[in-house]
């Protein structure tokens, strides 16, 4: 069951401040976790809900570290 149907929609003042408060709860509780997530991709952007590609790319490049080295 989704909350909007649970309890309503949040467009009341009073039910927005309690989602907001939920929602900064849960981002200070989680947001450590969600970021080291080995499940979610790490081409994808942490900043949206909706997946879409991070710019700049939150994957490591580990061929750098060898083409640094062949600079070297």
């Amino acid at each position: 069951m989704c909350p909007q149907n649970s309890r309503g929609e949040d467009t009341d003042p009073d039910k927005r401040a309690r989602f907001n408060a939920e929602s900064e709860y849960m981002q200070e509780r989680w947001a450590k976790v969600c970021e080291h997530d080995p499940f979610y991709n790490p081409n994808l952007t942490l900043d949206f809900e909706q997946p879409s590609p991070a710019d700049p790319p939150r994957a490591l490049r580990p061929w750098n570290d060898y083409i640094e080295m062949e600079d070297d």
